[in-house]
């Protein structure tokens, strides 16, 4: 069984359904919290998390005890019970935990990457690949709206997977170009750019391997690409970086040189 962060949030597995939808999301937060912090958690910190302290909200104290009880039941009833009838949400005397059948795409990413950092360049570009797979869409998509996902803005969450991401997009992307493997260079890329569009470095792993395959028409329109959406996402007057810039020239310089002075 496995908890999806790494686009909208789910439980592969699970029974999803057995949870009124009005009552879903609270208990979705509740496992998302679980999966994302790898250690027991008590009830006041599940309160804490899920129901932060806010002076314009009526219950300014955080909600009663019965109320984060009732959570808990929804999520177990979302996990259900694991061979022999054990738990899957486990209580013990240091807090709540997830039993060990139970995992999450984000560890699930975090393992194929670490396992790739010891793989010579073939089988590391294998490992990269299947964790980028995992990912559906933009960490927590959906969900962030809701008070019970409110703990992934204040801890920065979604905005550290994303990252962490579009690193191993771009590690995949340059393995793949050392390899003359430009098929899978654009794959990566384009992973990377759905949750950092302006990412500088993705767009010159772009524009080599299309260069590289003797199409500089094509790199001409990445590098116009890349100033639309410097120019929309950052300042209607921002420019490459000039790396970019030569890298584009370099491809270009054909052409250019054809130009009517």
């Amino acid at each position: 069984m496995e908890i999806l962060v790494l686009g909208p949030v789910d439980v592969t597995g699970g029974a999803t359904g057995a949870v009124e939808p009005s009552r879903r999301m609270a208990a979705l937060g509740l496992l998302a919290y679980m999966a994302s912090h790898d250690r027991p958690v008590t009830a006041d910190q599940l309160a804490g998390a899920l129901w932060p302290l806010d002076a314009t909200r009526d219950n300014v104290a955080g909600p009663q005890r019965k109320t984060v009880m009732n959570v808990v039941s929804r999520a177990r009833a979302v996990l259900g019970y694991g061979t022999g009838g054990h738990e899957r949400l486990v209580h013990t005397p240091q807090g709540y935990r997830l039993s060990a059948d139970v995992s999450s795409d984000w560890s699930r990413f975090e393992r194929l990457v670490s396992d790739a950092r010891s793989q010579p360049p073939q089988q590391a570009m294998a490992h990269l690949r299947r964790a980028l797979e995992l990912v559906r869409g933009e960490p927590f998509s959906g969900a962030l709206s809701s008070q019970f996902f409110e703990w992934v803005a204040s801890e920065h969450l979604d905005l550290t997977l994303s990252a962490k991401i579009v690193d191993v997009a771009q590690d995949l992307g340059e393995l793949a170009l050392e390899a003359d493997d430009y098929e899978t260079v654009v794959w990566a890329v384009e992973k990377g750019l759905l949750l950092e569009p302006t990412r500088e470095e993705m767009f010159r792993l772009w524009m080599h391997a299309l260069g590289r395959q003797g199409r500089s028409g094509r790199v001409d329109d990445i590098y116009r690409r890349l100033k639309l959406v410097l120019r929309q996402r950052i300042h209607p007057l921002q420019e490459p970086q000039a790396e970019s810039y030569g890298v584009w020239r370099s491809y270009m310089a054909g052409e250019l040189a054809g130009t009517p002075g």
